[in-house]
């Protein structure tokens, strides 16, 4: 069951926010203010998936000490301070971080096709004055 609960998180992760932008890009719609605050509850749900990812592989690691089968300890497996840190206080950072390699893209894109859709012709302003 927990395998599948983190599939849909990371599927949905990773599926997010190019599908935002990309019905942004082709429809126009939402508004960029419906964007900025999905953006927001992606960072606050992405820090509790990464936060949550982090006690999940301390439980693990936990439960591997009691079985007392210490030849399976993963590397390292006495020294989470770091991680730990980053997951509570900066696990916002890793979803945001993703979101904003996305907006370039669509950024990169808008452009593109604003260069290649010019809705006036280039000699539209000496036709209004004749």
């Amino acid at each position: 069951m927990n395998d599948i609960i983190a599939s849909i998180a990371i599927f949905s992760f990773v599926v997010f926010p190019p599908a935002l932008l990309v019905l942004k890009f082709i429809t126009k719609k939402p508004g960029w203010w419906i964007i900025v605050l999905l953006i927001v509850l992606f960072a606050l749900l992405g820090w509790g998936v990464v936060f949550t990812a982090f006690v999940e592989e301390q439980n693990r690691i936990s439960e591997l000490i009691d079985q007392e089968r210490y030849e399976e300890l993963p590397e390292g497996w006495d020294s989470d301070g770091a991680s730990g840190v980053f997951a509570l206080f900066a696990g916002w950072v890793v979803p945001l971080a993703y979101f904003m390699l996305w907006l370039v893209i669509y950024t990169l894109a808008a452009m593109v096709r604003g260069l290649f859709t010019s809705s006036q012709p280039p000699n539209r302003d000496r036709k209004l004055l004749k």
